[in-house]
């Protein structure tokens, strides 16, 4: 653990865990392949992407979707959306701009979504500007 906090211009990225008393934030994404943890927030310019999906913090800022362009078009709620996500000539900005706020909503509200990725719709789409969880990690 670092005690303070972790900040990047660019990037953050560990084979392992990212942990911080403090704060976290990094201007493009912060990845880790077990939890990303910090007593303050995390805040990143692109996506925040835990192998383990254990993220914990006060609140979390993101601005893009983890993984690829497939596996959100794949994704039940975004099937009308296939094509366009799928077309490479688009950037995650135009496809911000495909669905309306209650096509959002809608979108985000499906009960099948893993909460990190809900917490990446919803500040995608615009819907909120942060998340805000707790900050207890389960140990396993």
């Amino acid at each position: 653990m670092i005690r303070g906090s972790i900040k990047a211009g660019r990037f953050i990225k560990a084979d392992g865990c990212i942990e911080a008393s403090e704060c976290i934030k990094a201007g493009g994404f912060i990845k880790a392949s077990e939890w990303i943890k910090a007593g303050g927030f995390i805040e990143a310019g692109s996506f925040i992407g835990s192998t383990t999906f254990d993220v914990s913090c006060e609140k979390l800022t993101t601005k893009t979707l983890p993984f690829w362009r497939k596996f959100w078009a794949e994704m039940k709620p975004l099937k009308g959306w296939k094509d366009a996500i799928l077309e490479e000539s688009k950037c995650w900005t135009d496809l911000r701009k495909l669905v309306s706020d209650e096509e959002a909503e809608k979108i985000c509200a499906w009960d099948g979504w893993h909460p990190h990725h809900r917490w990446h719709l919803e500040m995608f789409f615009g819907l909120k500007q942060c998340i805000e969880l707790k900050t207890e990690r389960k140990e396993p």
